[in-house]
């Protein structure tokens, strides 16, 4: 299910897409967004693509402005950088059919403010601070855009006690208890890429992804509804 919330913000529009798990059965995304009517021309409604779209029913994406330039914050584990990696790498076959890398590392261990804001860049944070009425989420994904194409998304992963979530960093140990650090990551990559939830089986946009299972391969349909908005023609 979504718990989709709309607010009014000024000059503002930003999509906030979590991953909760529920009880030791599997996960479930929550998304919400936040937005406002911007002063400018309405364009033409697309068709969805499995990707978010504005008010005025455009797909919202970066458009040509690859590679998303990401920053690892310094309260990410050093053993979460391989994860991160290879879920970059499943990405390989859209960045082969666009000619150029879809996202570029650009440093980790950064050294910033320890909590997400607007503040034009994309980080990954780990954070052990969490708010109390979301102990399921696992993750969330805060896409901020302008018009039709984004500028920033920041990727938060819920390492809170309360939560006390078991991540398995390495894809061929997993616990039938824990959640895959990997399959997360390459879910909330395509969030950052402009994708929303989808139910279609076998997609790492699924809005569950059961405990101890790897779902980190995009299948055909992710890969279609990604050519769909970067590959167009």
């Amino acid at each position: 299910m979504y718990l989709i919330r709309g607010e009014i913000a000024v000059n503002l529009f930003f999509l906030n897409l979590t991953w909760s798990a529920r009880w030791s059965l599997g996960g479930l995304i929550l998304l919400s967004s936040l937005f406002a009517m911007g002063c400018q021309r309405p364009l033409a409604p697309e068709k969805s693509c499995q990707f978010y779209q504005n008010p005025d029913g455009q797909r919202v994406s970066w458009k040509k402005n690859l590679p998303v330039k990401l920053y690892v914050h310094s309260s990410v584990p050093t053993e979460a950088y391989q994860p991160l990696r290879e879920a970059i790498d499943q990405y390989k076959e859209l960045e082969k059919e666009l000619g150029k890398p879809v996202f570029q590392i650009v440093g980790y261990g950064v050294d910033a403010p320890p909590t997400p804001s607007r503040d034009g860049n994309s980080m990954i944070y780990w954070l052990s601070d969490w708010e109390a009425d979301r102990p399921s989420e696992q993750g969330r994904t805060t896409v901020y855009w302008s018009g039709n194409s984004i500028y920033e998304a920041d990727m938060r992963i819920n390492a809170s006690p309360m939560s006390a979530f078991e991540f398995n960093f390495a894809s061929d140990h997993n616990s039938p208890n824990g959640t895959d650090l990997r399959s997360l990551f390459v879910h909330e990559l395509g969030h950052v890429l402009g994708l929303e939830h989808t139910d279609a089986p076998g997609s790492v946009m699924n809005t569950h992804l059961q405990e101890g299972t790897i779902r980190a391969t995009l299948s055909a349909e992710d890969l279609n509804d990604l050519r769909c908005e970067y590959t167009p023609g």
